[in-house]
């Protein structure tokens, strides 16, 4: 009898811990969903006080407040609801036929511009200071030189081949492969990358963040908001998620006047689930002066490049660019953009395996017409 009640008795214990472990477990995750469904309540309930869906702002300011113990699956899943109640006048198809037919309007294109960039970072960034461009695009071709103090160069895309050329120490052009992707500074400072126009797989580029469509694309969950923000007196239409924010000219054709990116802020403490407290603002541009060029392009005459330092919003590096002589469908030649290594210049050929003196008789559509100069170590070759 004494084993029995001794086994009863820790039958008992057993099973208040038991109920008292469950009761724990249960109350956790109701809260997690009243949290859950209260900031959804408190979403209907802006929309139906105020006769508009609540913008991204307002679901930022409620998502991160510390009150609620949201996990970041319930933070994305809460921002499809925001998504859901919009009903803008124009959908994300008909900002992606705006800008392809903007895109497919452009037969070539020539501008010149500056870039004035300052880096409070590091004093080792050789593009601080001014830099001077010439760029022309045609097509899936383009060309771009570039004066930087006492450097100058040239870039050039043939259809086929990638020429550079350097004028200075000694005047030297590579003929290359396409490279899989070309990430150099001037890419995202031309102007139709800076209005987001451009088609960033034809430029080999990775910096498909200036590509609106691939952007569109990429980003699903992408929202258009009903609540237009004012800047100035005018009215810009707003897209956005977690880590971009658009802002487009409702007037001027829905060009892009100003594009924000955002990183993530987690919440630092592994033992509780994964949260995003935050997000903070990495970069921002700014399309200025605003030119109609017809065909629904707009292109500035100036624009404020911004990048800053997680956490502090500290502006560590700024490029502020101005555009002129702004030219669309001139009629650009094709050799414009395939003849542009200079006479005498010492050209390393990737494609011929070869390095010779490029001369007037020299042509990258054809082979060298003369014999080849090679460097010590390779072999003279007749072309």
């Amino acid at each position: 009898m004494h084993t029995f009640e001794k086994a009863c008795r820790k039958l008992l214990i057993f099973s208040v811990f038991s109920v008292a472990l469950l009761s724990m477990v249960v109350s956790s995750l109701w809260a997690a969903q009243r949290d859950f469904f209260e900031v959804k309540m408190a979403l209907e309930t802006y929309k139906t006080q105020n006769g508009i869906a609540p913008n991204d702002e307002f679901f930022f300011s409620l998502i991160f407040d510390p009150k609620y113990n949201l996990t970041d699956v319930e933070q994305f899943h809460l921002w499809d609801e925001l998504v859901e109640m919009q009903s803008p006048k124009i959908t994300k198809d008909d900002l992606r036929s705006i800008v392809l037919a903007k895109r497919n309007s452009i037969k070539d294109f020539y501008c010149e511009f500056t870039v004035i960039r300052e880096n409070t970072r590091t004093n080792n960034d050789p593009a601080i200071g001014v830099t001077n461009y010439k760029y022309s695009y045609k097509n899936n071709l383009f060309f771009v030189e570039r004066e930087r103090r006492n450097d100058r160069s040239r870039i050039s895309f043939s259809g086929e081949h990638f020429i550079k050329v350097w004028f200075s120490p000694g005047l030297q052009a590579n003929i290359l492969h396409p490279p899989e992707s070309l990430h150099d500074g001037f890419v995202p400072m031309m102007p139709l990358f800076q209005s987001m126009i451009a088609d960033t797989n034809l430029y080999h580029s990775d910096h498909q963040g200036f590509d609106f469509i691939y952007l569109m694309d990429q980003n699903k969950n992408l929202g258009i908001f009903d609540k237009k923000e004012v800047i100035d007196g005018r009215e810009y239409l707003v897209l956005g998620n977690f880590t971009r924010r658009l802002l487009l000219d409702i007037d001027k054709d829905f060009s892009v006047y100003q594009s924000s990116q955002y990183s993530y802020l987690f919440q630092n403490n592994p033992s509780k689930p994964r949260r995003i407290i935050g997000r903070s603002k990495a970069s921002e541009r700014t399309l200025l002066d605003m030119t109609d060029y017809g065909n629904g392009i707009w292109l500035p005459k100036k624009s404020e490049n911004l990048y800053i330092t997680e956490r502090t919003g500290e502006v560590t590096m700024s490029d502020i660019v101005t555009y002129n002589n702004i030219k669309l469908n001139q009629g650009l030649e094709d050799d414009f953009f395939i003849d542009v290594i200079p006479e005498d210049a010492l050209v390393t050929d990737s494609i011929r395996d070869m390095v010779y003196l490029w001369s007037d008789r020299a042509s990258i559509n054809g082979l060298l017409q003369s014999t080849v100069k090679a460097t010590p170590g390779s072999s003279n070759t007749s072309a």
